[in-house]
């Protein structure tokens, strides 16, 4: 997605336009769809009634006023930041699940690289969901003592 949003941001504003519609006619296809395309990590934490209720919350909120605010926001992404990484001062803390299908850990890495003063968490087991899930107060107090 992020070549797409990089090169053809219009065609990444459709499709996130349908994503939009099909949320707000069915928010358990866009459900079925993330679940098959997490790992098992992921697929437990998601099945946490609770868990699935905030994620249903949060895709509902995303998508409320279309696709063109997450189709800006990937475009964003995908694009030079124009952001002198080496300049940068504070303290970052990258926390990142080995078993990511979501975002890769490679990703995650990059960044890390391109950054000066950064500590990295990458935690085995985890997926783009159960970190945050399963490591909330670690993640948390991690970046308080920062």
């Amino acid at each position: 997605m992020y070549r797409l949003a990089d090169r053809a941001p219009w065609l990444v504003r459709l499709f996130l336009a349908k994503v939009a519609r099909d949320v707000e006619r069915d928010p358990d296809a866009l459900f079925s769809t993330i679940m098959r395309s997490v790992g098992a990590a992921d697929k437990e934490v998601l099945a946490v009634q609770g868990f699935r209720e905030a994620l249903d919350r949060d895709m509902g909120e995303a998508f409320r006023q279309g696709g063109g605010g997450p189709a800006h926001d990937l475009t964003l992404e995908a694009r030079p930041w124009g952001v002198p990484f080496e300049s940068i001062e504070v303290p970052i803390e990258i926390w990142h699940g080995e078993d990511d299908l979501v975002v890769s850990p490679q990703q995650a890495r990059i960044l890390a690289r391109a950054l000066p003063h950064v500590t990295e968490h990458h935690v085995p087991g985890e997926g783009h969901f159960s970190l945050f899930a399963r490591h909330a107060e670690e993640l948390m107090d991690s970046l308080v003592g920062s």
